[in-house]
């Protein structure tokens, strides 16, 4: 199953498709994708080249994780307004809920700790039906619970109306474990998308010492050993939207516990940060509260 080409020359080593025959062949007919995730994730193709006598097998996605707006402008702007009219709608069937706008101070890395069949590193997290970047609810919630844990939990439990906020961080989080879960959280976190567009610019990782690092330290650093740079993607200029439904009833939410997960909440995204890399100031961003 060979990708579609335009020379008619055979080459010595073709780039051999993992994808089915009919997958490939609607590939050529169309002549492109524009979901990202796809064509990153799940597009791949691999060359079998001979060197001393070995055959040495190369395996890469089907297009740069680098090139990740595809989709035109108005298609974007389509999908990202269906996308927060579903969610304005999720969220008003809770007896409360916080919509919040993010606004990325410098640059936001996310997902560069996963993988993909065709590469050791996943440079981005895409949403796989839509191929946009967004931030996922469990991120949002791993780190806003982070933050209350921090803020509150770290020293002495104060009290906050009738429950202290160990009690509150129950409440709101959850208790147990994701095998054997006690009660479930009463904030929900929806995934986060960009509020109208989103900007991605080319960003680097640089290990200074990559024997050093790919031995697992059986030879020390050296100053010798050259640095390792490694392109990736990051957000920048770009503002996202945050829904969070809060599934207390009337008579457990007063307005104290309201304050205060909206202070966690602020404190969080301007000075924990979300996302990979936040000690070096990366995922920090300024909050705005909207009206619900």
């Amino acid at each position: 199953m060979k990708l579609n080409r335009t020379n008619s020359k055979k080459p010595s080593n073709p780039k051999i498709s993992f994808l089915p025959r009919d997958a490939v062949e609607f590939l050529r007919k169309n002549e492109k994708c524009e979901n990202n995730y796809l064509l990153f994730s799940r597009f791949g193709r691999y060359q079998v080249n001979e060197k001393n006598n070995k055959k040495e097998v190369m395996v890469e996605p089907l297009s740069d994780p680098l090139s990740h707006n595809k989709f035109s402008t108005s298609l974007i702007t389509e999908i990202l307004q269906s996308l927060g009219q579903r969610q304005e709608w999720i969220v008003s069937q809770f007896p409360d809920y916080l919509k919040l706008q993010y606004k990325v101070n410098g640059r936001l890395l996310l997902g560069i700790g996963g993988g993909t069949p065709y590469t050791t590193t996943n440079p981005m997290k895409l949403h796989p039906l839509y191929g946009i970047p967004y931030i996922p609810g469990s991120s949002l919630k791993g780190s806003i619970r982070n933050c209350w844990l921090h803020e509150h939990l770290t020293g002495h439990s104060l009290p906050l109306g009738s429950k202290n906020l160990k009690d509150y961080f129950d409440i709101c989080f959850g208790t147990g474990t994701d095998e054997e879960q006690t009660t479930s959280g009463k904030l929900i976190f929806l995934d986060a998308y960009p509020v109208e567009e989103y900007k991605i610019v080319r960003d680097v990782l640089t290990p200074h010492y990559k024997t050093y690092y790919n031995q697992k330290g059986a030879s020390p650093p050296r100053d010798d050993d050259f640095p390792n740079i490694i392109s990736l993607p990051a957000i920048e200029d770009t503002v996202f939207t945050i829904y969070i439904g809060i599934n207390f009833k009337t008579s457990e939410l007063d307005g104290d516990l309201r304050d205060q997960i909206i202070q966690t909440i602020l404190s969080t995204f301007s000075e924990y940060g979300i996302g990979a890399k936040t000690a070096v100031g990366y995922g920090l961003g300024k909050v705005t509260l909207c009206s619900s």
